[in-house]
């Protein structure tokens, strides 16, 4: 049990919103060498803490969403927090020499989702710069959203449309092809599919923890060409986590409820989700799936 789990007693008594607010502050001085200013309000919706990032860039964070999934999700409290870090880097990037270390083939694709856009973009709030300048992101299906990476193997960043456009790529769809390519590339020595279950047909197809829910982009050439599943028709996908891609046939009742069933125990980890939505593959279309 960590340290901070004996303090504010784990899941049954999490930290109060005051201590998550110093909590995070701490985190900021100790992984951004930065020094936060809290600017106390009655609550936490109305407390900002005021940052001055590695760039200059001024920036204001408001705490509520992430407390909110810290009170659903007591021990997420480190993925939780590294979320919010990952976020400030980005931010926090000197744009006059990121650009210039970049290649095409360090780009990557990544799965996330509406609460992910929605808490990221709260972060930009009453700052100066503009999540559309660091970042790029695209609504896809459902709750998914769609965003890339430089993946340089020592250390992962978001990829910022300056990025895009200096190793002259025009526009998004061209780069969704480029990173679903340098996927592809990425995982044919690594993709690995398994049987969950002894009496339902339902796979896991994985990759490295890291990429595992963008396989999604490729399930008909994984399920049908590169593994030969035994199913048949319409498929279900979901991609609960980032590190969990899961698949079954959609007719087949015992498989969908041990999807779920691990879905729920994906979801009770907490650890870098992504969807709870099962999503239906019909003649190569992903929709999300209606249970009526």
């Amino acid at each position: 049990m960590s340290l901070l789990k004996k303090l504010f007693g784990g899941k049954n008594q999490p930290m109060s919103w005051r201590d998550f607010t110093l909590h995070y502050t701490k985190q900021c001085q100790q992984q951004l060498d930065i020094q936060p200013e809290i600017e106390w309000g009655d609550d936490l919706e109305n407390t900002t803490v005021h940052l001055v990032l590695p760039n200059g860039t001024k920036a204001a964070s408001y705490l509520g969403n992430f407390y909110r999934q810290y009170q659903q999700q007591p021990d997420n409290l480190d993925n939780i927090i590294q979320q919010a870090m990952a976020s400030l880097r980005d931010m926090g990037r000197d744009d006059d020499n990121s650009s210039q270390d970049v290649l095409a083939s360090q780009i990557l694709p990544v799965l996330k989702n509406t609460e992910w856009l929605s808490t990221t973009r709260a972060q930009f709030a009453g700052t100066d710069a503009a999540l559309e300048n660091v970042l790029i992101a695209e609504s896809w299906i459902g709750d998914l959203v769609i965003s890339y990476v430089i993946d340089n193997d020592a250390s992962m960043a978001f990829l910022s449309p300056d990025e895009r456009d200096a190793i002259g790529i025009s526009n998004n769809e061209a780069l969704f092809e480029l990173a679903c390519d340098n996927l592809k590339n990425y995982a044919e020595s690594r993709v690995e599919a398994y049987r969950l279950s002894d009496t339902a047909g339902l796979y896991q197809i994985t990759l490295d923890n890291t990429y595992d829910a963008s396989l999604i982009f490729f399930t008909s050439a994984l399920v049908f060409q590169v593994f030969s599943l035994p199913l048949q028709g319409d498929l279900l996908v979901a991609v609960p986590a980032r590190n969990a891609f899961l698949i079954c046939a959609a007719d087949d009742a015992a498989a969908i409820t041990a999807m779920q069933q691990q879905m729920a125990a994906i979801n009770a980890e907490g650890a870098y989700l992504v969807s709870n939505l099962l999503y239906r593959l019909k003649e190569d279309q992903l929709s999300v799936w209606q249970t009526h």
